[in-house]
């Protein structure tokens, strides 16, 4: 999850068992813990998705991954 920052949600619909869901959390939660960015899961929805947010740092990936167009004077994105 390197550069991702935000609101973040991770599909986990087809995991039914409730001993697996919470497996996954605390795994998640152990690995969001030996980040430096400031992370927080928020937990397990009722349609199996996890939300977490995790601190945004450094450039969006649009900026980071396109460059102003040439055409308009910077005012859209290549």
């Amino acid at each position: 999850m390197r550069n991702l920052g935000g609101i973040i949600i991770i599909d986990f619909i087809d995991m039914t068992a409730k001993e697996d869901q919470q497996k996954v959390i605390d795994v998640l939660e152990m690995a969001c813990a030996r980040d430096k960015t400031k992370s927080q899961v928020l937990g397990l929805t009722q349609l199996g998705l996890v939300e977490m947010t995790r601190k945004k740092v450094g450039q969006t990936l649009a900026v980071r991954y396109s460059s102003p167009c040439p055409s308009c004077d910077g005012s859209g994105r290549v």
